[in-house]
């Protein structure tokens, strides 16, 4: 149906887009980093629509990304040990060589 119908969906998005700007592309949220762009163009004139706000979920499924989890606690535990200094890799193996660790 998408397929068939493509050029009629194109039209829609468009013409909300254009909407959106005629009404001088009112601000609805604060952009995401790197993304100002889209949320100017697309997440904006969504939700001045009184859709959804498009990004609302990304907070869960960062939850329930145990890669990211997994990532965050990697780099709490390197805080924890070297700050925010930078360290060669000779130091960082010199260093968890010098740790006693439980098992």
């Amino acid at each position: 149906m998408i397929k068939v119908e493509r050029g009629r969906y194109v039209a829609a998005v468009l013409t909300i887009i254009r909407a959106f700007m005629a009404a001088e592309s009112p601000r609805k949220a604060d952009p995401i980093n790197g993304y100002a762009q889209y949320c100017a163009m697309i997440r904006d004139p969504l939700i001045w629509l009184g859709c959804d706000d498009p990004c609302a979920t990304m907070e869960e499924i960062r939850k329930q990304d145990s890669r990211l989890a997994a990532t965050q606690q990697v780099a709490a535990q390197w805080l924890g040990a070297f700050g925010e200094q930078g360290h060669s890799a000779a130091a960082i193996v010199e260093h968890v060589n010098r740790r006693a660790y439980v098992q």
